[in-house]
C-alpha cells in the first residue's frame, strides 16, 4: 500500500470528512445513524474498491482506506466506525472469494448500503475457531444450519450474514463460511442488547434451526475454509486497527485547545509536564496504531506471509492504545470530563474496543500461532513434486537453499493484456488457422502467473512451468487484445498452482488451472548444462559413431 496520497485521494479525504463532520453529533444517543450511513451509499462510498464490470467505481483499497480514515476522523464514534469497517471487510470477501453467480445475487444490495453481518462468535467459546458449534451439515436438497451466535454486530438489521460454522461432513475440512439471507426460515434474531458502550451499533444474538440453504451457499470450499475465515477477519482486524488511531483525533484535539485555554493560579494547563506527557502518550498512540494498521492493511492486500499476524498486532495495540488514551483524555478533564455525555460515552466505546473483534487473549493466541507456523515452515525439509519437468527435489534445489520454503500465502492475483501479432498467429507455426496459437496464450498465462507472484521470491530463485490443464475455447483475432487474469488458488511446499482466465473483445477464450515450481536459478542452469554435457559426451563416444 502505497501511504504517500495522491491529489485524487486528498479529495477523497475532505469529501468523506465533510460527510462525517455534517453527521457527528454533540451529544451521543443510542441508535444507528441511518443518515450518515445513507450519505456515505449516496457518496458511493462502497464501490470505490469494486472494479467497474462489478458495478463499482474502479478505484482501489488504498482510495477506500482514505476515504474510511476521513470519516471516521470526524464521527466521534467507534461503534459506526466498527459498522463501516465490516462492510467493507464482507464486500472484500466477495470480491476475492465468491463465486461470479454468488457476487451477482449479494454484492449489488451492499453496494447500495444494505448492511451486512460477519457472525463468528458463539457463547462460551467466543470467537475460538477449533471450537464452533454451528454446524453445516449436507441433505437431500442442499444443506442444514444449526446452532447459534452470540454478540454479533448488526445482527438485528442486517440483509446478509456471513456464519462461520463447522462442516459436520468434514472431520479434515471442519472450518466453512456460509452465505445466507438472514429472513429464511429457522433463523431467529434478537432484538439490539443493551451494551456498555458503542450503543450506537446494534448488537444481538442469532438462532439457526435446520436453516435450509442451496448448493451454492458456501463461501469457497471447506478446504479453503479456515483460510478465508483468517483472510477475512485479518481484513477487520487491520480496519479496527485504523478506527483506534482515527477516532480519538478530534478529542484530542478538543484538549489541546481545552489544556491551552485553562488557567490555574496564572498557568495554562499545557504549561505542566505531565499534562504534556499524556497530550503526547496519546499522539504516540495514534501514530504507531495508524502505521502498524495501514502496514498490515497492505501486507494482506499483497499476500504477505505475516499479515495475519500483525493484522491482530495493529488491532490489539490499537484497541490497548486508545482505552488508554481516552483515559487520560478524562483524568486530563478531571470532573468536567466526567460530567461530558461527549467524553465519557467515548471512554466507555473505547473499553468495548477491547474485546470488539477479538479479545486480546484471543488475538495473542493467532499471533503465536503464526509465529509457530513461520518457525515450522522454515524447519521443514523441502519437498519438490517436480516429475513433470524430469527432475528430482534435491536436482532441482540447491543445498543453500533448502530451506528457504515459500512463504507466499494464497489470494495473489494479477492482470495483463497482450497484443496478438501476427507472428503470434497459429499458421505461423504450422498450423492452419489465421488466429491466436494455443502455445502462445499458454506464454501469455504463465507470463501474468510469474507478474503474480515471482516478485516476492528470493533473488536466488524463480519459477518453471510444470503442469498446464488449459482449455482454448474461442479464435482470437490477429490486433486483437487479449486480457490474462490469475489468482494464485494454492501453495504446497514449492508448487504454486493458479486459476486462470483469458478474454477477448468477445468473451473468455481460455481458461484452466497452471502450476508453477519454485526452483533455484543455480542448480536449475546447472542441470541444463549437465544435460547438455551428457548428449555432447555421447555423441563424440565410439558406441555412438556412424560408420
Amino acid at each position: 500500500m502505497n501511504f504517500e496520497w495522491t491529489d485524487e485521494q486528498r479529495e477523497i479525504y475532505r469529501t468523506y470528512r465533510a460527510i462525517g463532520l455534517r453527521f457527528v453529533r454533540a451529544a451521543p444517543r443510542d441508535g444507528f445513524d441511518a443518515d450518515c450511513w445513507s450519505a456515505l451509499t449516496a457518496a458511493g462510498m462502497w464501490r470505490i474498491p469494486v472494479p467497474r464490470e462489478c458495478g463499482g467505481g474502479g478505484g482501489s483499497w488504498s482510495d477506500f482506506t482514505v476515504a474510511f480514515q476521513g470519516i471516521v476522523g470526524a464521527m466521534r464514534s467507534t461503534g459506526f466506525a466498527m459498522a463501516v469497517a465490516n462492510q467493507a471487510t464482507v464486500i472484500r470477501a466477495l470480491l476475492k472469494h465468491a463465486n461470479p453467480a454468488q457476487r451477482a445475487r449479494y454484492l449489488a444490495p451492499l453496494l447500495d448500503g444494505a448492511n451486512c453481518a460477519t457472525a463468528i462468535s458463539e457463547r462460551g467459546t467466543g470467537t475460538e475457531v477449533r471450537a464452533l458449534q454451528t454446524t453445516l451439515s449436507a441433505s437431500a436438497h442442499g444443506y442444514l444450519l444449526d446452532g447459534h451466535k452470540y454478540n454479533i454486530s448488526h445482527a438485528p438489521t442486517a440483509s446478509l450474514l456471513l456464519v462461520a460454522a463447522r462442516f459436520a461432513d468434514d472431520a479434515h475440512e471442519p472450518t466453512v463460511l456460509v452465505l445466507l439471507d438472514p429472513t429464511l426460515a429457522g433463523v431467529t434474531r434478537s432484538p439490539p442488547q443493551q451494551t456498555m458502550g458503542n450503543r450506537n451499533l446494534p448488537i444481538g444474538d442469532m438462532e439457526f434451526a435446520s436453516v435450509r440453504l442451496d448448493d451454492d451457499c458456501m463461501l469457497g470450499t471447506p478446504r479453503d475454509g479456515l483460510r478465508n475465515l483468517m483472510d477475512i477477519a485479518s481484513m477487520n482486524r487491520a480496519y479496527f486497527g485504523l478506527l483506534c488511531a482515527q477516532s480519538i483525533v478530534p478529542f484530542l484535539d478538543d484538549a489541546l485547545a481545552y489544556t491551552k485555554s485553562r488557567e490555574a493560579l496564572g498557568v495554562t494547563l499545557d504549561a505542566h509536564q505531565h499534562v504534556q506527557r499524556r497530550l503526547v502518550d496519546i499522539r504516540i498512540g495514534i501514530e504507531r496504531t495508524r502505521w502498524m494498521s495501514l502496514a498490515a492493511l497492505g501486507q494482506l492486500l499483497g499476500g504477505h506471509p505475516d499479515a495475519f499476524a500483525n493484522c491482530s498486532i495493529a488491532k490489539l495495540t490499537g484497541a490497548q492504545d486508545l482505552s488508554s488514551g481516552a483515559l487520560d483524555l478524562l483524568r486530563l478533564y478531571g470532573s468536567a470530563g466526567y460530567r461530558s455525555a461527549a467524553l465519557a460515552s467515548f471512554v466507555a466505546d473505547t473499553l468495548g474496543m477491547l474485546c470488539a473483534g477479538g479479545t486480546d487473549e484471543m488475538h495473542r493466541r493467532n499471533i503465536f500461532a503464526q509465529m509457530r507456523r513461520q518457525a515450522d515452515l522454515a524447519a521443514e525439509p523441502a519437498r519438490v513434486e517436480a516429475s513433470a519437468i524430469g527432475a528430482s527435489p534435491s536436482d532441482l534445489i540447491h543445498s543453500s537453499t533448502k530451506e528457504n520454503l515459500v512463504s507466499i500465502e494464497p489470494g495473489l492475483k494479477a492482470h495483463a493484456t497482450h497484443h496478438v501479432n501476427v507472428i503470434d498467429l497459429a499458421d505461423q507455426w504450422g498450423g492452419e488457422a489465421h488466429a491466436l496459437a494455443s502455445p502462445i496464450m499458454i506464454i501469455f498465462i504463465e507470463k501474468t502467473c510469474m507478474a503474480a507472484t515471482d516478485h516476492l521470491l528470493d533473488t536466488t530463485q524463480m519459477t518453471v512451468g510444470c503442469n498446464f490443464e488449459i482449455r482454448h475455447l474461442a479464435p482470437t483475432p490477429p490486433d486483437w487484445e487479449v486480457t490474462v487474469d490469475v489468482e494464485l488458488i494454492a501453495v504446497e511446499n514449492r508448487m504454486m498452482t493458479y486459476r486462470v482466465t483469458v478474454s477477448d473483445a468477445a468473451g473468455v477464450v481460455g481458461d484452466g488451472i497452471h502450476t508453477r515450481c519454485v526452483v533455484s536459478k543455480t542448480s536449475f542452469h546447472e542441470r541444463i548444462a549437465k544435460r547438455r554435457d551428457s548428449v555432447g559426451a555421447r555423441t563424440m563416444s565410439p558406441a555412438c559413431e556412424v560408420h
